[in-house]
């Protein structure tokens, strides 16, 4: 006995931190002595036992050979006669899970149980234990209303105990919740792999009778009224009919043969869009899916339908133009025969040639028309045939002719010309927008698509929805979710494909007229340097590089209108600081002047300084046009030894109102403009974004600035710099408040005879546009769409998703059961 007391005096405490969790602990067996060596408890290390496991009955003569936690090195034996209880790690482990279990700390016991898994699966008691612990967090889960992580951990109970009592219960009440969710959504394929996989477990369990029996019901009513519009040659009611059948219950007997006669008829495609449009405009400069749905309801009278080596190339839909330069004269022969959704007339010269001749704003729109300034004389020959003479021989008149042309008699409302186009909305309901075939649509082809729905979805669920067949398009695939669809396409069996739109866009800020700091070209400037656009493009491309994703410098994409000598602006946090506290004691400066002066000051600040207002032909090689006195300050406030990169963290301060940045209702506009904001607060300029409206995205087409609103996050489709810089920066336009220097620039495009005087014009726009910082250049990215490879004829690199949607072929494709 002595030699034990002995022991027992020496024994400390476990090495191991309390702090930690046991399980992270080195590991430790504990030997707990009998009354009569006072039941002191001794931590040793891990007994050396066969498979770690106590002997059943060891001979009370018997010693066990323990080193303590306390001695290092040095071994002693213990009679099993003297031992009161031994506890291994491994059952002091889950002595700690169970109790965590419990009192209910569940995510803490999970380690736990995790931990013994791994290192003992076989331990005696874990079972059991880890049965009961899954059955309390489903509980835990469905009190929560998780009704689907419940089922998930009743799932796993019932892999380890099919027969545990009370599990039959417990899954039909958490799958009844769950498919009462799904059902509310009308994702009723999701219901039935419920069904199924309770079914899987019991298959007569009153939850899979009493559901199938409903669905089935519904169903078959479904198909009774897709039988009855069939008879009756509605094969838009039969359709919609037919899919309620395919998401209830595929596998009711016929339904699968009426829908495939149904897609035969009446063909039908699904698309995937960021946002349903609010409003239709072929050649909007700002909305993509004005675009989008303008394409569909409209054909103008000329049309961009790619990019080629010569610049971009234009088609005409309603017939054939010809362009004679050398006698200045466009002549167009019209189609016979083209008429508009709803109309009994036809389209002729005559209407051609009131849309040359009366400006475009009678209508509600911002463009002028060609007549304005290219228009000699129009003469309508033989009904058909319109002769448009031209006071001069204009470079790329077909962009000047992307026009809706509405018919003579017409006395409707702005923007609401009859459509001409291939089809015409129609009541979306919870499915979103639809558009149905018109059928007197002068383009018509035999077995292209009689229904195209749109539905908005977020960029994730629209590549699973892809993924599973449930849509065939999507328009606009977000660039995070651009690998994984990317990775699909490359798979040797894939169903899926991805090509890039023909044209870029470029993403701009453009700052209001009426705004009191975003007037001044100093706090324009620090908005250039205080966001860091590369930071910020590097993570919408999810660390990805793609061909044509750059920062930009100006508002032209890449090509003939840009000028070489212009880079963009670095990030620069320190100059943005300096630049933004000197727009404000400007503001302040001016706001203490007389009216008079402070009018002065406002015009100078619009205007370009004598030593910038110099052509770039002339000027030579470009400088960065920061005042020396800017830069001086910016010097100033750079300690020595800091990195420039480095952002001082409040000494900027921030007391004006917040900037109101408005944005489009995108995934990839609403993570920019977050980024944007975080960006912005850092260097002291307070930005709160929020989403345009439908009408304020609508009047954008009318060259109107939002009320209310500081900075514009616009997508810019200048895909034709020699016509759109006009439309853009001239009278009417949304950014028309450029300095004098800018107006002469356009004044100068307007005027080139020829490619070489256009491109030296739109070098000094670009250069105006970037020293005046007229726009805040963000970055170009490259648009792409992803389809189903069998939806056959999807055209290559479009200008537009419905660029050839004559052209489309969808191929029956029925759900699994």
């Amino acid at each position: 006995m002595t030699p034990i007391l002995l022991l027992a005096a020496a024994i400390c405490a476990q090495a191991a931190s309390a702090d930690l969790p046991l399980y992270e602990q080195e590991p430790f067996d504990r030997i707990t002595l009998n009354e009569a060596n006072d039941g002191t408890v001794l931590d040793v290390e891990p007994l050396d036992l066969p498979d770690r496991r106590l002997p059943e009955k060891p001979k009370s003569t018997d010693k066990l050979r323990v080193h303590l936690l306390s001695r290092l090195g040095d071994e002693y034996e213990v009679a099993w006669q003297d031992i009161a209880k031994v506890e291994l790690f491994e059952q002091m482990v889950l002595a700690e899970a169970q109790r965590l279990t419990a009192q209910g700390e569940l995510e803490k016991a999970y380690d736990y149980y995790a931990y013994l898994e791994k290192q003992d699966p076989e331990l005696p008691g874990l079972a059991e234990a880890m049965e009961a612990y899954l059955y309390e967090e489903a509980k835990a889960a469905h009190r929560a209303g998780r009704f689907d992580r419940a089922l998930a951990m009743l799932r796993e109970t019932y892999r380890r105990n099919p027969k545990r009592e009370g599990l039959e219960k417990a899954l039909g009440m958490a799958t009844v919740q769950q498919i009462e969710h799904y059902a509310g959504g009308h994702d009723y394929a999701a219901v039935r792999s419920l069904l199924n996989n309770l079914a899987e477990l019991f298959p007569e369990h009153e939850v899979v009778v009493q559901w199938k029996a409903q669905l089935v019901r519904q169903a078959e009513q479904s198909l009774a009224e897709a039988r009855e519009a069939v008879s009756q040659q509605r094969f838009g009611d039969a359709a919609k009919s037919c899919r309620n059948v395919m998401a209830l219950w595929p596998d009711l007997p016929g339904a699968r043969e009426l829908a495939e006669q149904i897609h035969a008829g009446y063909p039908r495609v699904v698309v995937a869009v960021t946002t349903v449009a609010s409003h239709a405009e072929p050649s909007s400069l700002f909305d993509w899916n004005a675009r989008r749905s303008g394409r569909l309801q409209y054909r103008t009278l000329v049309e961009l339908v790619g990019a080629g080596t010569d610049g971009a190339q234009y088609a005409c839909p309603l017939g054939q133009l010809t362009l004679e330069p050398l006698q200045r004269q466009l002549v167009f022969q019209i189609e016979p025969g083209i008429g508009w959704a709803g109309r009994t007339e036809t389209l002729t010269g005559y209407d051609v040639s009131r849309q040359l001749l009366w400006p475009v704003d009678r209508w509600g729109g911002a463009d002028r028309s060609v007549g304005d300034h290219l228009v000699a004389q129009v003469d309508v020959r033989d009904v058909y045939r319109v002769e448009v003479d031209l006071l001069r021989a204009p470079l790329r008149p077909e962009r000047w002719l992307q026009k809706i042309v509405p018919p003579v008699t017409w006395s409707g409302p702005p923007g609401r010309f009859p459509a001409n186009g291939s089809y015409s909305p129609a009541d979306g309901g919870v499915e979103g927008a639809t558009f149905t075939a018109n059928d007197g649509y002068f383009g018509r082809q035999a077995g292209q698509p009689a229904e195209i729905v749109e539905l908005a979805l977020e960029p994730h669920q629209a590549v699973a929805a892809l993924r599973a067949g449930r849509i065939d398009i999507i328009d606009r695939v977000a660039p995070w979710t651009l690998p994984e669809v990317q990775d699909d396409a490359l798979k040797d069996d894939a169903v899926v494909a991805i090509q890039p739109y023909a044209f870029p866009l470029v993403h701009c800020l453009v700052p209001s007229p009426r705004g009191a700091l975003v007037s001044r070209r100093s706090f324009r400037r620090a908005l250039v340097y205080g966001i860091d656009r590369q930071r910020i493009l590097t993570q919408l491309l999810h660390k990805r590089e793609l061909p044509g994703c750059e920062v930009a410098d100006g508002p032209f994409p890449g090509g003939y209108a840009r000028d070489p000598e212009v880079t963009p602006r670095p990030y620069d946090p320190r100059l943005a600081i300096v630049l933004a506290d000197l727009a404000r004691r400007e503001l302040a400066a001016a706001k203490s002047r007389p009216p008079e002066a402070a009018g002065e000051a406002k015009s100078s600040d619009q205007t370009v300084p004598a030593a910038e207002a110099v052509p770039a032909a002339e000027a030579g090689p470009a400088a960065e046009a920061v005042p020396a006195a800017e830069a001086k300050a910016a010097d100033a406030t750079k300690p020595a030894g800091k990195a420039e990169a480095e952002v001082p963290g409040g000494n900027a301060p921030d007391t004006e109102t917040p900037l109101v940045l408005a944005y489009p209702p995108d995934a990839v506009a609403r993570a920019a403009c977050t980024m944007i904001k975080r960006h912005c607060a850092a260097v002291g300029i307070g930005v709160e974004p929020r989403v345009m409206t439908s009408e304020e995205t609508a009047v954008l087409e009318q060259g109107r600035f939002p009320e209310g609103v500081d900075l514009l996050y616009v997508e810019l489709a200048v895909w034709e710099p020699v016509v759109d810089a006009a439309r853009l920066f001239g009278p009417g336009g949304l950014c028309s408040h450029g300095s004098p220097y800018l107006q002469l620039g356009l004044r100068r495009l307007a005027d080139a005879a020829d490619w070489s005087t256009a491109r030296a014009a739109l070098t000094a726009i670009h250069r105006a546009v970037y020293d005046e910082t007229t726009v805040i250049p963000l970055w170009q990215l490259t648009e792409y769409m992803a389809y189903r490879r069998d939806l056959e004829g999807v055209a290559a690199r479009p200008v537009t998703l419905y660029q050839n949607v004559e052209d489309w072929r969808p191929s029956f494709r029925y759900p699994s059961p």
